[in-house]
């Protein structure tokens, strides 16, 4: 079996700029994954919400330090 594998290191990636001082980093993305999983690092400034919106084929999961208890 053969496994192939990457690092890409904190700031690493394609960077996409959101929105001013909002920006994402894409770390895997469908084509790497064979459409199973996208992984992206978020830098935004404190206190940013994220619009209400809905993936209807895949899931999405947020982390953070120490956000734990603001993630919502």
């Amino acid at each position: 079996m053969s496994r192939k594998g990457f690092i890409v290191p904190p700031g690493g990636g394609s960077v996409l700029s959101m929105a001013p001082g909002r920006s994402a980093a894409l770390k895997l993305v469908g084509g790497e994954t064979a459409d199973s999983i996208m992984l992206f690092e978020e830098t935004a400034p404190s206190g940013t919400e994220t619009t209400f919106h809905l993936h209807r084929h895949s899931d999405e999961v947020a982390w953070g330090p120490g956000a734990g208890d603001r993630l919502r």
